[in-house]
């Protein structure tokens, strides 16, 4: 039996996705999208309604690719929690290496580039991320529970900084071409999310008012 040939939908979707993750959305004209897909220029709107909703389904299409890695990932609990999310980056970087890092994450090159743009994308956006944290906080917040990560912080607040931090280093790969800065991020937020020493934890009161004063301190 022949495989169903994919319809030409799916084929706009992933010409776009592998244009859009690269170059962006201000950068990429409907017409290279088409050649692309080798689909006729007029036969766009058949399928969509503007550029921007087409956008729309592919950041939606990246997500739905995203959340297979999770689950294989972030979601499995045969893994000790931290070697969830190592396993996650080691993923990431798998798929970015043969592009040299030069591509980044989409949701966070829309995130620059979208909220400008459209209203509805930067909604999008929002969500996605939102959806993408909370995987995170529930591997920190199981590390937490079997006394490998720090319990002074709450999960999901560790986890939000673990994700920002994470679409910088993409952003530094990105412009160096370069994986070294997720090697360099995960091992240092490995020693960062460690459980605090008794005596550390306890400090001296000019250590807790210091702690207050700045975020920063808290690492």
């Amino acid at each position: 039996m022949s495989m169903s040939r994919p319809s030409l939908r799916e084929k706009l979707l992933d010409a776009g996705l592998s244009v859009l993750h690269a170059r962006g959305f201000s950068a990429t004209g409907v017409r290279e999208i088409m050649q692309l897909a080798d689909a006729p220029l007029g036969s766009f709107t058949n399928h969509f309604r503007s550029k921007e909703s087409f956008a729309l389904a592919v950041l939606d299409r990246y997500f739905d690719r995203l959340s297979v890695m999770i689950d294989a990932t972030l979601r499995d609990t045969r893994l000790a929690p931290l070697d969830r999310i190592d396993a996650y980056f080691a993923s990431i970087d798998q798929v970015a290496r043969p592009f040299e890092w030069g591509h980044g994450c989409m949701i966070a090159n829309f995130g620059l580039e979208m909220p400008a743009l459209s209203e509805i994308i930067r909604l999008r956006l929002a969500e996605l991320l939102q959806v993408l944290t909370d995987p995170f906080a529930d591997a920190l917040r199981a590390g937490q529970a079997s006394g490998d990560v720090r319990r002074d912080i709450d999960a999901d607040d560790l986890a939000m900084l673990l994700l920002s931090g994470w679409h910088g280093v993409l952003l530094r790969a990105k412009v160096q071409r370069s994986g070294a800065p997720l090697s360099r991020y995960w091992r240092t937020l490995r020693i960062m999310l460690s459980p605090m020493p008794p005596e550390a934890s306890m400090g001296d009161s000019a250590g807790l008012a210091g702690a207050e004063q700045s975020p920063a301190s808290l690492f």
